[in-house]
């Protein structure tokens, strides 16, 4: 299943991004959406084949990631690529930190702190351990996070109660394998035409104005819209036989 990653709107407001030239604006989006990148910013790739997808010559790709790392925002370790903020702009999931928690136990040593033993059996312990250690940890996470108790049965939940931009729920609701499969196999289609359906979703949740839910609420709404769609016009499909019909 294609990995998905959500650009916030507020990218465009950043100081240092506002201040990029072209051809840095669109390595830096590069460096943050590409195929490689992970739960934890830290990926590998060479500046070979970053020129290649990006378009950009490999002398460019070198001076910009050179000028990134000057300002703290980028480091080159060897071939590998350390987005240095990376973690201060994701909202995890339990899920989420577990797959950063595999991510760091995976890299080469030279990428880790030998002491530093980080295990997935205690995702929310784990996880702030990682992201002190990278030092990539929100202020206001350190503080929440210092005061849960852990309990092994609760570990799989997720806060349900607040609201949440829908692009960032439906990535949610992708990266949740068991509510994944449990759906396909119910509703027997496939995952890639369920990420259809989502992104159908979102685009009529939009059209009518709704740009923000819980996640118990986003889930069930899509249950409810994926088994009354088959009944009523595609959306894309209704928004082109309108726009043809106003010509």
């Amino acid at each position: 299943m294609a990995k998905l990653r959500s650009l916030s709107t507020a990218f465009w407001s950043d100081p240092f991004i506002e201040d990029l030239p072209p051809k840095q604006k669109l390595l830096f989006i590069y460096l943050i959406t590409n195929e490689k990148t992970n739960m934890l910013g830290i990926y590998e790739s060479s500046n070979k084949k970053i020129s290649f997808e990006t378009g950009l010559t490999i002398d460019e790709v070198f001076n910009a990631l050179e000028a990134f790392q000057r300002v703290q925002k980028v480091k080159r370790i060897g071939n590998y690529i350390v987005l240095v903020n990376f973690m201060k702009h994701q909202n995890y999931n339990t899920n989420m930190k577990k797959s950063a928690i595999d991510t760091y136990n995976n890299l080469p040593n030279v990428l880790k702190n030998n002491d530093l033993e980080v295990s997935k059996s205690k995702p929310i312990e784990g996880f702030v351990t990682l992201s002190n250690h990278y030092g990539m940890v929100r202020k206001v996470e350190v503080e929440y996070e210092s005061k849960v108790e852990y309990e092994s049965k609760d570990e799989e939940e997720e806060k349900t109660d607040i609201f949440t931009d829908i692009q960032i729920l439906k990535y949610t609701y992708l990266e949740n394998e068991r509510l994944v499969n449990a759906f396909c196999k119910k509703q027997k289609i496939e995952k890639t035409e369920l990420a259809k359906k989502l992104i159908d979703f979102n685009e009529e949740l939009e059209s009518k104005g709704s740009f923000s839910k819980t996640q118990e609420d986003y889930n069930s709404h899509f249950l409810s819209w994926f088994r009354i769609s088959g009944t009523k016009p595609n959306y894309k499909q209704t928004q082109l036989t309108t726009v043809h019909s106003n010509r």
